[in-house]
């Protein structure tokens, strides 16, 4: 590819007007590494991060270029397009992002969901926050630079999470850079491979109460919403079942005594 061109794909990655605004904004990018300055994203969602690399990859990209979420297991990272003078080893993560401690005083125990309630009440968008690691002492918030200012910079406009009062700063890289993510494992027993199957297993629901969750675009398959009860699963998939949780498919096993399948998934904790 020469420079200045943009990517040429095929139409089978062109998935919808949301996928085509992101390859938009990618060629935008590329552009703009091109010419010899840092390029960088908004923070991208796991699905969001698989069309991105999907749309590198075949459209091979002239440019280096990496994702990056803060830690190794992030789920919402940045895509980073390098100039040629930069090498990746040499790229400072604070061009690109800052990580905020939420304090807590411990008067209430606080979920992921409390925290990034109070966020957006802020009036701040999703897309400009990464990943949120709950510990026992707060939280770990990972911001573009002028949330980060905006909440870490005295005053800060985050007095409460809850009914909770917190105070918040910078966070050090040593309390993040090797958090891991929990999972429990669990064997789930399904008719067929059939996504309706899949979820009525791993939620506990009857197979109807999970195709009209499916109909009702309440699940998604690879961070993408999937309507179709039919669609299969395989070893690999997340599967995200809004209200119960997001499950990974490690294992498709054998078969029970009575043919059933045994497939082996962890699910998020």
């Amino acid at each position: 590819m020469k420079k200045g061109e943009k990517m040429q794909v095929s139409d089978d990655i062109r998935h919808d007007a949301q996928d085509k605004l992101l390859y938009s904004k990618i060629d935008d990018m590329i552009e703009k590494a091109e010419k010899g300055r840092l390029a960088f994203s908004s923070f991208l969602t796991p699905g969001e991060i698989a069309q991105a690399e999907k749309y590198l990859t075949y459209g091979k990209c002239p440019v280096e270029y990496l994702f990056e979420g803060g830690y190794d297991d992030a789920e919402r990272k940045m895509l980073v397009l390098l100039p040629d003078y930069l090498d990746k080893e040499y790229l400072d993560k604070s061009e690109l992002f800052k990580a905020v401690f939420i304090k807590i005083s411990g008067y209430a125990e606080l979920d992921h969901r409390a925290y990034l309630g109070s966020l957006m009440n802020l009036s701040i968008k999703r897309e400009t926050l990464g990943d949120i690691i709950v510990t026992k002492e707060g939280a770990i918030v990972f911001c573009t630079l002028p949330v980060a200012s905006m909440l870490a910079d005295n005053p800060s406009p985050l007095e409460r999470v809850g009914k909770d009062k917190v105070s918040l700063a910078y966070a050090d890289e040593t309390m993040y850079k090797d958090y891991k993510r929990s999972y429990e494992r669990l064997v789930a027993v399904m008719a067929s491979l059939r996504l309706d199957c899949a979820v009525a297993s791993l939620a506990g629901l009857s197979r109807a109460s999970a195709q009209e969750r499916i109909a009702h675009g309440m699940v998604q398959l690879n961070y993408r919403e999937e309507l179709s009860s039919s669609a299969e699963i395989k070893m690999g998939d997340t599967l995200s079942i809004r209200g119960t949780g997001k499950f990974i498919i490690e294992e498709i096993g054998g078969e029970t005594r009575s043919g059933r399948l045994k497939v082996n998934a962890k699910r998020y904790v």
